[in-house]
C-alpha cells in the first residue's frame, strides 16, 4: 500500500483585497486595512490592501507551525488563503491532504440552532451520509455533557458551553491538515483536561497543523517551527523557540518605524 504524501506549500505568495471608493471613503480604506493588515498599494489607478507579499513555506508531515505577529501582521490572512477562502492573487499554494479550519468559530450557527442541529448541518457541510451523520453527532455530544441543552436553543447557552461545542466540534472532523487561528481551548476549566487529551489525539493524526496565536505558552505547547510576520511578508521562519525570542528582539523603534500597532 502507497503512502500517501501530505505536504502544504506556498511559492510567492501574494494577496490584494481591493478598496472601493477610497477618495471618498476614508473610513472604510481604514477600518479594512486594520481588518486584514498588510499595507495600502496603488495599481492600476486603484487603491489595495496588499494583506500578504511573497510568502515562501513548505510544510511537510510533522510539522506544527505557529504564525507570530502583532495585529494586523496577515496571520489570518496567510491562514484564510491556505484554506482557500482567499484565492491569491499571484504565486501558488499546493496542497496534498484534506485541511480543517477553525478560522472562524460558529459560521452558520443561528443562535435559535440547538446543537444537534448545528452537529447535523456540519456534517452536511462534510459530505457525511446519514449514518456517518448520526455516529458522529453522538460522539460529539457525548464528548461535551451538554445533557438536555443539546436540544435547547443556543442562545440559552454559557459562553463555556458554546465553546465546547465550538471547540469540539472543530477536532471530531479528520484531517491531514489544521488550521487554527488565535488558538484553540473549550472555554471551561473542569473540561479542560479531557479537551486536552482529545487535542492531542487529534493533533497527533493530523499530518500538519499551521497555528496564529498571540500566546507563547499555547505557541510552544503544540507547535515545533514559528513564522514571524509583519505587514503581510515573513521575517523570520524556524524553530519556534528562536521564532518567539526573534519576534521579542524587534524591539520598539521597529514597530514605530514601520508604523505597527502591537497587539497583546
Amino acid at each position: 500500500m502507497t503512502v500517501r504524501e501530505v505536504y502544504l506549500e506556498v511559492s510567492g505568495g501574494n494577496l490584494m483585497l481591493p478598496i472601493n471608493g477610497t477618495e471618498k471613503r476614508l473610513f472604510s480604506r481604514e477600518s479594512l486595512k486594520k481588518a486584514v493588515g498588510g499595507r495600502i498599494v496603488s495599481e492600476n489607478n486603484k487603491k489595495y490592501v496588499q494583506c500578504l507579499k511573497d510568502v515562501n513555506i513548505r510544510l511537510e508531515s510533522g510539522d506544527r507551525l505557529g504564525l507570530i505577529g502583532h495585529n494586523g501582521a496577515g496571520k489570518t490572512s496567510l491562514l484564510r488563503a491556505l484554506s482557500g477562502i482567499y484565492p491569491i492573487g499571484s504565486g501558488e499554494i499546493k496542497v496534498s491532504g484534506k485541511i480543517s479550519t477553525f478560522i472562524s468559530q460558529g459560521v452558520g450557527l443561528s443562535p435559535d440552532m440547538n446543537a444537534v442541529e448545528y452537529l447535523e448541518m456540519q456534517c452536511v457541510v462534510q459530505g457525511y451520509n446519514k449514518k456517518e451523520t448520526a455516529d458522529f453527532t453522538a460522539k460529539v455530544l457525548d464528548f461535551i455533557e451538554l445533557g438536555e441543552f443539546a436540544y435547547m436553543p443556543i442562545r440559552t447557552y454559557s459562553s463555556g458551553m458554546k465553546a465546547r461545542l465550538m471547540a469540539s466540534t472543530a477536532i471530531f472532523f479528520p484531517c491531514d491538515i489544521l488550521l487554527i487561528d488565535e488558538g484553540i481551548g473549550a472555554g471551561d476549566a473542569n473540561f479542560s483536561e479531557k479537551f486536552d487529551k482529545r487535542l492531542k489525539e487529534f493533533f497527533a493524526a493530523a499530518k500538519i497543523m499551521v497555528m496564529a496565536s498571540h500566546s507563547n505558552d499555547l505557541l510552544k505547547k503544540w507547535c515545533n517551527k514559528g513564522a514571524v510576520m509583519a505587514k503581510g511578508e515573513i521575517l523570520f521562519l524556524g524553530e519556534i523557540g528562536e521564532a518567539i525570542a526573534y519576534y521579542k528582539s524587534l524591539q520598539a523603534p521597529f514597530f514605530k518605524k514601520n508604523k505597527i500597532s502591537v497587539g497583546n
